[in-house]
């Protein structure tokens, strides 16, 4: 049970966005995305799933979670870390088959676990929310029906952590 409770979060996240999105009048595009990431402080894999909606021809806004999948701390404790993001992108570069855009935009992370004696390096317990600031810049790349990306980000928090993220996204027009 305890790893399905990062996957509703982000299922409900996508959701709510979906249904927000799609409530508003306007021919923007929304994409669904789905990939994987690597974090430099939890040294693991993530699943990522998001969607990015299209204000206008120079910025998009985009929401996303990253679930890891378990690690160990140096004690051998398993511990699950769990991250949120919304951010805003500037397209620098905004043609049909390919974008370049900067991001930017908040981040909310927390580690858990079902050991309470496992510490951060901080020194901080678990169930901590970090609170920190995204700064990043992305690539995106049409392959027809669907566009591939790349994101490098860091979010600058007490957590300090370097994420490097790819995956398909999936238009849906409205």
């Amino acid at each position: 049970m305890k790893h399905q409770k990062p996957f509703f979060l982000i299922f409900t996240l996508l959701l709510g966005i979906t249904s927000v999105c799609s409530a508003q009048e306007s021919e923007q595009i929304l994409q669904l995305e789905a990939g994987i990431g690597y974090g430099s402080v939890v040294e693991a894999l993530g699943i990522k799933g998001g969607a990015v909606y299209q204000i206008n021809e120079q910025f998009r806004a985009s929401a996303d979670g990253i679930y890891y999948l378990p690690g160990e701390d140096s004690n051998g404790v398993e511990f699950n870390w769990l991250e949120f993001n919304i951010n805003g992108h500037y397209l620098f570069v905004n043609q049909q088959s390919r974008k370049f855009y900067l991001l930017s935009g908040l981040n909310f992370s927390t580690l858990f676990s079902d050991n309470s004696n496992i510490r951060l390096p901080g020194g901080d317990a678990i169930n901590t929310v970090y609170v920190g600031l995204n700064i990043g810049t992305g690539a995106e790349f049409s392959l027809g029906s669907v566009n591939a990306f790349v994101e490098g980000k860091y979010a600058l928090s007490s957590a300090h952590q370097l994420v490097l993220t790819s995956g398909l996204r999936i238009p849906i027009r409205n």
